[in-house]
């Protein structure tokens, strides 16, 4: 009986191990599918309205979207549970360094398009440039540099892209663009979440599936920031475009009715005057004296 019982609960035990394992796979998995759910909502709803509004504004924040998501997946280790292994065989360990890459060099297009860097910052400019042929110089080298030590590379590189990111969206803000916040936040953000997970290891929560959730929450909430920051820019943008086309429209009527103007003036000065220079070249013809002639 003693060893009947003592089955009996090493059975409980197994199976409730069993069940908790289930439901913090059932848990998790729900985290995932929402979290990359989420950005594939991001991803259809800016490309429409890029593709009816014909915004490029919108086409670059699409494509650093999907960069950003594909990076995040390979971070997290979903785009395992997701990859066509029958038909593609396996994961290589070299592709998510090339996405980082792209994802790299997309930020840094977004990021001079979102700030328009060419007009208010020659600098900050230049820096992406920076970011944008770091991320180039590491798709290459996941061809031929052994990934080891392409692996501390990408951290420090992602990081300090983060923060140069980060600085320039502040100094855009301080210049008087106010649509730059939405941008400085989410940066900030991002290099909060990417020092707290990848380099200090530290969370608010124990778990390691809370740890998933405080990571892909970090990293959701300035993509929906960016979503709406880019909103707001293009409503700024036609605002001043808006505001221009009427500063055009009144200078265009003030030159129209200054013409039209001059044309009515010209019209009836000249009436009057073609009878006073008539009847003067009449008088000169006529005797007249000194004085007479000079009047």
């Amino acid at each position: 009986l003693h060893r009947v019982d003592r089955r009996q609960r090493q059975m409980c035990i197994r199976d409730s191990s069993y069940t908790s394992f289930f439901n913090d796979e059932v848990k998790s998995n729900l985290y995932s599918y929402g979290f990359y759910g989420a950005i594939a909502g991001l991803i259809i709803y800016n490309l429409l309205i890029a593709v009816s509004g014909r915004e490029s504004d919108f086409v670059v924040f699409v494509m650093f979207l999907l960069m950003w998501g594909l990076n995040i997946a390979g971070v997290d280790g979903f785009i395992y549970s997701v990859w066509p292994y029958q038909w593609l065989g396996g994961y290589p360990a070299w592709l998510y360094y090339m996405i980082t890459g792209g994802c790299m060099i997309s930020m840094a297009a977004f990021t001079i398009v979102y700030l328009n860097l060419r007009a208010h910052a020659r600098i900050h400019l230049w820096l992406q440039y920076a970011i944008g042929a770091s991320g180039l110089v590491l798709i290459v080298c996941s061809l031929f540099v052994p990934l080891s030590m392409l692996m501390g590379l990408v951290l420090v590189t992602i990081v300090v892209a983060l923060f140069c990111n980060t600085i320039a969206g502040w100094r855009v803000y301080q210049m008087g663009h106010g649509y730059a916040i939405e941008y400085t936040i989410a940066f900030a953000v991002l290099l909060t979440t990417y020092l707290a997970i990848g380099l200090i290891g530290v969370t608010p929560f124990g778990a390691y599936s809370d740890i998933e959730v405080f990571s892909r929450l970090g990293l959701l909430f300035p993509l929906l920031l960016f979503s709406m920051g880019i909103g707001k820019r293009l409503n700024h943008s036609k605002q001043e475009a808006l505001t221009l086309q009427q500063q055009a429209d009144a200078a265009n009527y003030a030159a129209d009715f200054k013409t039209r103007f001059l044309a009515t003036m010209s019209h009836e000065i000249r009436t009057p005057m073609n009878g006073v220079l008539g009847i003067a070249e009449l008088l000169r013809d006529t005797k007249l004296d000194q004085r007479q002639r000079q009047y």
